[in-house]
C-alpha cells in the first residue's frame, strides 16, 4: 500500500519594516554642506594659484588672412637677456627662465642665431666686435639637461660627427663657486666649397635650476689639428660670459 505524501504549508513571508533613521539636525546639515563647500572651493583655488614655475604665454596671431597663424609667446621685458628651455614638448611646451645674460663689452648679438625651432628659446650669439679677436664666437643658451649628462653626449657627437677630430675628457672646474662641465676639441670640416677647415672649440655646461644647464660654447679657427689657442685662453672666454650670467631664484 502506498505511502501517503504529507504536504507542509510554507510560512507567509512577511518582510520586515525598515526602521526609519531620526532625521539629520538641521544643525548637522548645514555644517556638511559647508564642509563640502570648503573642500571644493579649496580645490579650485589649488589649481587656480598653484604654479610650478612656467612661464606664462600669450597667443598671438601673425599675419593677416588665410595666412595667418598663431603661435604661443612668452612675454619677456624689455631690453632682458632671459635664458629660457622649454621642459615639455612642441605642442605642449613648458617654459622655464633659467637666468639672465649680461653680453659683456666687446661683443655683438647675430640675429641669424637667435631663435631655433622654437623662437621662445633664444639663443645668444656672441661675435668680437675686434676683427682680430682670436675666436670667432661665443655662443650662448639654455638646456633641460643636467651638465654631466649632457657633456657626456655632446662628446661623443663630436667623435661621430667628425672624421677629423682630437677631443679631451670631461673635466670640472670652479667659477665662482659654480662647478662647470667642459671638454675641448679640436676638428676638420668641410665648408661649402668642400675644403676642409679647422677648428678648435671648449664647450661648457655650467648647473642651473630646473635640473638644466647654461651652454657656453667657444668657437675658434685654427690652422690645422696641431695648431690651436692655450686652454687658459679659451678658459678665459668661457669665464667672462659665465660671470655674466645671474641665475634664476629656485
Amino acid at each position: 500500500m502506498a505511502k501517503k505524501k504529507t504536504y507542509r504549508k510554507r510560512p507567509v513571508y512577511t518582510p520586515k519594516k525598515p526602521v526609519k533613521k531620526p532625521p539629520m539636525a538641521k544643525n548637522t546639515k548645514i555644517a556638511l554642506l559647508v564642509g563640502a563647500g570648503i573642500v571644493v572651493v579649496a580645490i579650485v583655488l589649488f589649481f587656480a594659484l598653484y604654479s610650478d614655475g612656467s612661464l606664462p604665454t600669450k597667443r598671438v596671431m601673425e599675419g593677416e588672412g588665410a595666412t595667418a597663424t598663431y603661435k604661443n609667446v612668452v612675454a619677456v621685458p624689455e631690453n632682458e637677456n632671459w635664458v629660457i628651455i622649454n621642459k615639455g614638448t612642441s605642442s605642449k611646451p613648458k617654459y622655464y627662465n633659467l637666468g639672465t645674460l649680461a653680453i659683456p663689452d666687446g661683443y655683438g648679438l647675430d640675429d641669424a642665431f637667435a631663435t631655433g625651432s622654437d623662437a621662445n628659446v633664444k639663443q645668444y650669439h656672441c661675435v668680437p666686435e675686434d676683427e682680430n679677436s682670436p675666436i670667432n664666437y661665443v655662443h650662448v643658451q639654455g638646456v633641460p639637461r643636467l651638465p654631466q649628462e649632457i657633456a657626456a653626449e655632446a662628446l661623443d657627437n663630436y667623435s661621430k660627427f667628425y672624421a677629423e677630430s682630437e677631443n679631451s675628457e670631461i673635466m670640472t672646474t670652479d667659477i665662482d663657486g659654480v662647478t662647470a662641465t667642459y671638454f675641448t676639441s679640436r676638428f676638420g670640416a668641410e665648408d661649402d666649397n668642400g675644403v676642409t677647415k679647422y677648428h678648435q672649440s671648449m664647450t661648457m655646461y655650467l648647473p642651473a635650476v630646473r635640473e638644466s644647464s647654461l651652454l657656453i660654447n667657444i668657437m675658434a679657427p685654427i690652422a690645422s689639428l696641431e695648431d690651436g689657442l692655450a686652454p687658459d685662453v679659451l678658459m678665459g672666454y668661457a669665464q667672462e660670459m659665465a660671470k655674466g650670467f645671474t641665475p634664476a631664484e629656485k
